[in-house]
């Protein structure tokens, strides 16, 4: 590797460090998480032990972009007092102000709902504002996460079951490619397959975000109607 290639590689290193620390306030900021060594499960930048080392893999990449995508979703500011109207593709709601907007996007983003949660019981006593016709509507993506975190870590019919085995009943090879999605989850946490309830904060929140990007959660448009 010649000089300018040592060079760019340099800066591409200390602009990831610089990303990454500026992550991590803004995580710390939103109180989700103590750091991003905690969602990441690194312990710094300086931990590579090579020159060929210092480019990260798919697998980091991934876990990197993760948690970029958890500090936007929680600062984007979808907030949803009310559900008035759905539809293929849309649904209209009333903000906390007042201001009435049709939202367009994943049904997940559109419902501050990123585990697709069906609206029911649980899905109000962990406070949906209403639903779509099928799927509950949460009235902010952290309640809608935190939703689906409850479920899958401590719910009855989740907590004792593994990794694996919770993914498959959680997206079932009848409706989709489950041995890829516990593929991709199961990356997440260095492929360490246990009962959901014995893992950590830290490990909880990368599987979340994994599952989160095999759900297809993706911001749409929002139109003021009102």
């Amino acid at each position: 590797m010649n000089v300018r290639s040592l060079a760019v590689l340099g800066l591409g290193v200390a602009l990831f460090a610089a990303t990454r620390n500026a992550l991590a306030a803004q995580v710390q900021q939103l109180g989700e998480l103590t750091s991003l060594d905690e969602f990441t499960g690194a312990s710094g930048i300086d931990e590579y032990a090579s020159e060929d080392s210092l480019v990260p893999d798919d697998e980091q990449t991934n876990i990197f972009q993760d948690a970029m995508n958890t500090v936007r979703n929680a600062v984007s500011g979808n907030d949803i007092a009310e559900v008035i109207e759905s539809g293929a593709g849309y649904i209209v709601v009333r903000r906390p102000s007042g201001e009435v907007q049709r939202l367009r996007g994943s049904r997940n983003w559109r419902n501050n709902n990123p585990g697709n949660i069906e609206y029911g019981s649980y899905a109000r006593s962990m406070g949906a504002v209403g639903t779509d016709g099928r799927f509950a509507v949460f009235p902010s993506y952290e309640a809608g996460r935190a939703a689906k975190e409850k479920l899958i870590f401590e719910g009855a019919g989740y907590r004792g079951l593994s990794l694996t085995q919770a993914i498959n009943r959680y997206a079932p090879p009848s409706e989709n490619d489950t041995g890829t999605y516990q593929r991709v989850v199961l990356q997440s946490v260095a492929g360490v397959d246990k009962t959901m309830s014995t893992y950590t904060d830290g490990e909880r929140s990368r599987i979340l975000a994994a599952m989160e990007r095999m759900e297809g959660f993706k911001a749409g448009t929002v139109t003021t109607v009102a």
